[in-house]
């Protein structure tokens, strides 16, 4: 016998089974299209049994909405839509075993405050604030104090470290944000607080690069020398004094590298900022002057071209007419026969 109809139930799990095969083609975006679909079938429906499952399909929408915009407030939604199933609920993410609902709600909540810090990124230190610092230290402490566990859906966010090892990361990188920070202010200061920053990296994970980049800091700022112009004290290479390059001979090198092996380097010595500095601008105010002069000289060959260009053009006009009125001339007059 042919049904001309479905009932709610029909639909509802027509739309379940189109959402979770678009889910394992990878086709995201039509997956939660199909899962609210389900939602709103069930939450129009008058069937008791199907509203009492209204939030299921809503989760999962929520949940692969977070997952492929990664922004908190859509993190804080999927938390909340997942948090309002029983915690034994076990949801099919396409991972080899299937989540319980607390759980899962437990990463929402922890992914949350994850996200919620600012991006790390080592080559831009510089850029961050104190606030900032503050943030992925409160922030590194709650998944320090959540131990060795991982997250539950670790393929899905792709981060495998335990919530330990992304707290000290967390930390460390605080640190070398107020660090960098106090750089420029106090060099003793920095070192100080970047080998704070190298103790947390020791108990996280997957921190190569971490570590050289701190290493390298402590080593540049703990270097000391004189300024080979001035001859004051100076510590701090790359911030308060660097390399410049110069002509050295060996007996300059011999004579005056003993002093102080840092101040001399075959090839190169050191210079303090504030000496750096007054030669910079001096350069870039003689560069200046150049440049001018040069334009000056450039816009007067330029009005002299332009004379000479406009009196050959006087000279070819004055040719075109001549030749012109003798044309005439000659058809007037016409040929000698």
């Amino acid at each position: 016998m042919l049904k001309f109809w479905k009932s709610d139930r029909e639909k509802f799990e027509e739309e379940m089974s189109k959402a979770f095969d678009a889910r394992n083609k990878g086709k995201i975006d039509d997956a939660i299209e199909h899962f609210m679909k389900a939602y709103e079938i069930a939450a129009k429906s008058k069937e008791e049994n199907l509203r009492g499952i209204v939030n299921v399909p809503l989760s999962y929408a929520l949940v692969y909405k977070a997952l492929s915009t990664g922004r908190p407030s859509d993190i804080e939604e999927a938390r909340k839509a997942v948090s309002s199933l029983p915690p034994d609920s076990e949801l099919d993410l396409a991972l080899p075993k299937k989540v319980k609902a607390g759980e899962l709600a437990e990463d929402f909540k922890y992914l949350a405050l994850l996200y919620s810090t600012p991006e790390i990124n080592l080559s831009k230190l510089s850029n961050y604030s104190p606030g900032d610092a503050s943030k992925l230290e409160e922030v590194g402490k709650v998944f320090v104090s959540a131990g060795s566990r991982k997250f539950v859906i670790e393929d899905l966010v792709k981060i495998h470290d335990t919530f330990e090892s992304i707290g000290y990361k967390l930390l460390a990188f605080s640190k070398m944000i107020t660090a960098k920070q106090l750089e420029e202010e106090d060099p003793d200061k920095a070192v100080e607080v970047y080998s704070e920053a190298l103790g947390y990296l020791g108990l996280a994970a997957n921190v190569d690069e971490f570590v050289k980049r701190v290493n390298d800091r402590i080593n540049k700022l703990s270097k000391a020398t004189r300024c080979w112009i001035c001859g004051r004290p100076i510590q701090g290479e790359e911030v308060h004094f660097l390399y410049l390059d110069t002509f050295t001979t060996k007996y300059i090198l011999k004579k005056y590298s003993g002093e102080d092996e840092l101040m001399m380097r075959e090839g190169k010595v050191a210079v303090c900022a504030v000496c750096y500095g007054t030669i910079y601008m001096l350069s870039d105010k003689i560069s200046k002057r150049y440049y001018e002069r040069a334009m000056e000289e450039m816009r007067r060959l330029e009005e002299r071209l332009m004379a000479q260009i406009s009196a050959l053009r006087a000279e070819i006009e004055m040719l075109r007419v001549s030749v012109s009125s003798i044309r005439v001339g000659y058809r007037r007059s016409g040929p000698d026969i």
